[in-house]
């Protein structure tokens, strides 16, 4: 469907992410020659070409990652350089499309492949980077790996969260579902932790789906009235919050 590439390209990775709400596909390629990077950005219908690149200085990317590195919803990229010995970050304008690269030190010489994770738990993206040598010259070896740590200041959005019981009163040793949902104001859905609290006594933790929606469920609850909570932690793009009381009762069998 392409045709053939150019001698002188040397594919890579392949790496395919929804860019856009109108785009299908997207092909990454890095070579040495002409470009830095080539995306190729696939539509549904029609097949036209997007480049994101440099001039031709033998650079050759070697891996892309995808992912929301500032926090602002949008697919970025992350790409290992391999000759100029930096990392590339292509922040991402939610169309497809990408600002200019920044680049940054690998932390090593000859970046061949790169990871994008919480690595301090932060709940913000950090990258690692696998360095094909330790050194420069001849006797280079062994690798090292470079971590890149993310100290973008997110906006974060504010956040809401509700708490419902599945029964309530209940009978002791009957199970009670406890489901907790958190809605956000801006455009990032929220990630992460729910816990359930019994007064400043945690009871249990749920974490969120792709919904905002957290549940526990428990059957040890005691005879008794109880003040239940639900406090969500707050992730890199929402803020925390925590839910009106619900009085939960359980009666004696």
């Amino acid at each position: 469907m392409w045709g053939q590439p150019p001698s002188a390209v040397q594919g890579r990775r392949p790496v395919v992410f929804d860019l856009a709400v109108d785009l299908e596909v997207l092909v990454w390629v890095g070579h040495s020659c002409p470009t830095l990077l080539t995306l190729i950005l696939v539509l549904t219908l029609i097949f036209p070409l997007t480049f994101y690149g440099a001039p031709c200085r033998d650079s050759s990317s070697k891996a892309v990652a995808v992912a929301d590195v500032n926090g602002d919803g949008k697919p970025d990229l992350v790409v290992a350089i391999f000759f100029f010995n930096t990392v590339g970050v292509l922040l991402g304008n939610g169309d497809g499309t990408f600002q200019a690269a920044t680049t940054y030190s690998s932390g090593g010489f000859f970046p061949s492949s790169v990871a994008v994770a919480d690595l301090n738990g932060d709940a913000k993206p950090d990258v690692a980077v696998a360095n094909f040598c330790g050194g420069n010259g001849i006797n280079c070896l062994p690798g090292k790996l470079g971590v890149l740590l993310n100290n973008t200041t997110f906006s974060q959005s504010t956040t809401s969260t509700t708490l419902v019981s599945s029964l309530n009163p209940s009978i002791h040793g009957q199970p009670i579902t406890f489901t907790a949902t958190v809605t956000t104001s801006g455009p990032v859905a929220p990630t992460g932790t729910v816990n359930f609290k019994w007064g400043p006594d945690g009871i249990g933790q749920g974490t969120l789906n792709a919904s905002g929606v957290a549940t526990f469920t428990t059957s040890i609850l005691k005879p008794g009235p109880y003040k239940i909570t639900a406090v969500y932690k707050g992730d890199a793009s929402n803020l925390a919050s925590t839910s009106a009381i619900l009085y939960q009762g359980v009666k004696a069998k």
